[in-house]
């Protein structure tokens, strides 16, 4: 027997549809991102625990996650940052639970510094005219968590949420912290 390893992509909408005792079928591409349940198309979907964290703003910017050189490049841009070298997203024995630690993290973090994702390809372009997977979760994460994504460059799938690119001058914006997360539940939640 031959058991399937979920992509964390289709780990969120299963844990999604769970919530709403859905039993839909998925069907995801990761390269762009790209999931489809039931027949509709979504970016990415995330279950709705990730509205149950709040906690004051007491970190001004974090990056948690692997560090490839490339990004330990990008995060020279961002002395003033709370960094994190994990691997805990790429490890199967752990990607299925909810990572609390991370979760605590981010949602005391105004800021989260969100790079191109570790597999991206510039030569292969994907469905929003990306390179394919350009993309991270930690983007999409940051917005659920009332934080302002820092990006390494502009994406088509990030279109229409408010961040910032790197060099640009960073504050903290209730209105764009609430604009985030209204459009997020709308597009990314079920």
């Amino acid at each position: 027997m031959v058991i399937k390893k979920m992509l964390m992509q289709e780990i969120l909408a299963r844990k999604a549809l769970k919530e709403l005792n859905r039993n839909d079928e998925v069907v995801i591409d990761h390269a762009t991102p790209r999931t489809i349940i039931g027949g509709k198309e979504y970016r990415v979907i995330y279950p709705k625990y990730y509205l149950n964290y709040q906690a004051p703003k007491t970190v001004e910017m974090l990056f948690s996650g692997s560090i490839s050189p490339e990004r330990k490049e990008f995060l020279k841009n961002f002395p003033q940052a709370v960094v994190f070298n994990t691997n805990i997203g790429w490890d199967e024995s752990k990607k299925y639970d909810i990572d609390e630690e991370y979760f605590n993290k981010l949602v005391k973090t105004k800021f989260v510094i969100s790079p191109n994702g570790a597999g991206i390809r510039r030569g292969d372009i994907g469905m929003y005219g990306d390179p394919i997977y350009s993309w991270g979760y930690r983007f999409f994460d940051a917005l659920f968590f009332r934080a302002i994504p820092i990006v390494e460059e502009d994406l088509n799938v990030y279109k229409g949420f408010k961040y910032y690119k790197v060099g640009d001058e960073y504050v903290y914006r209730e209105d764009w912290v609430e604009f985030n997360l209204q459009k997020a539940k709308e597009e990314i939640m079920l």
